[in-house]
């Protein structure tokens, strides 16, 4: 099975109690699945589950969509495994540092809202995900 690979620059950002609402352009490809990516991927970084010299590598997603009374509400299921960002500074740091993190795979569900606003702008929200470890990715 093929693996898809996505590398997501984390920035350390302090979430509040509500959604953060970040502009995404419509046009870029897999614009949806890179958001989530990246909000699941600050959350493990804020909560110290994985540094910033990891990226998430995606086996699979299965998502349905919901028309909601102001946008459409997404809900995803992916099966992602930690990797190891190869950038120079990365793996000279992996070298010479015991990490916390353990690469194992998980399940993660998600529900993301996505509206536009009266200016045309796309904006979307991480609403709520959880994610599970297992001991393999199966299909």
């Amino acid at each position: 099975m093929e693996r898809l690979l996505f590398v997501v620059a984390v920035a350390y950002v302090v979430a509040g109690a509500a959604p953060r609402l970040r502009a995404i352009d419509p046009e870029e490809p897999d614009a949806l699945l890179k958001f989530t990516l990246t909000e699941l991927q600050r959350t493990k970084v804020e909560g110290h589950e994985m540094d910033d010299c990891h990226g998430l590598e995606v086996a699979s997603i299965d998502s349905r969509d919901e028309k909601v009374e102001n946008g459409i509400k997404h809900h995803l299921k992916l099966k992602i495994q930690p990797t190891r960002i190869g950038t120079p500074a990365c793996s000279q740091r992996n070298a010479h540092t015991v990490l916390s993190v353990h690469p194992q795979p998980e399940v993660c569900e998600a529900e993301v809202w996505e509206n536009q606003d009266e200016d045309g702008r796309h904006q979307m929200a991480l609403l709520r995900s959880s994610c599970l470890q297992v001991e393999e990715l199966r299909n």
